[in-house]
């Protein structure tokens, strides 16, 4: 088992358990290898919103990086709120394939590659902001 992927997972349920934002949350899926892993979460936030969390990622010369990644946000009644994710299509933007689905089925390009602490970070702001 990964020492990497253990602190990584380990660092995702302590935000989830100390941030009162998050009041629920089920891990369905955790699967470590020697260099690889992944990871499947459904969190309830405060306000009745829910996070669907997927990320499938390689440890490479200590550093963890994103394969495959889904970050679906909706608000209580099902409708998107924001997508992150790296499923190959929109190959025309800028960072293929990597982007974000917004609740006005726009999609745009994500300038960066985010782990799901990031996604969580993010989420938190927009929360904070309103």
């Amino acid at each position: 088992m990964s020492r990497f992927f253990e602190k990584y997972f380990t660092q995702i349920e302590l935000r989830l358990l100390e941030n009162p934002i998050f009041v629920d949350f089920a891990i369905l899926r955790k699967d470590i290898l020697y260099k690889e892993a992944k990871i499947r979460i459904k969190v309830t936030l405060q306000n009745s919103d829910s996070i669907e969390l997927f990320e499938y990622a390689e440890e490479i010369d200590g550093v963890i990086k994103p394969k495959k990644y889904r970050f679906h946000w909706q608000d209580s009644n099902g409708q998107l709120k924001m997508r992150w994710d790296n499923a190959p299509h929109y190959q025309g933007l800028s960072n293929f394939p990597h982007h974000i689905h917004f609740n006005d089925d726009t999609v745009k390009p994500n300038s960066s590659v985010p782990n799901i602490l990031e996604v969580l970070d993010e989420i938190q702001a927009m929360i904070d902001k309103k």
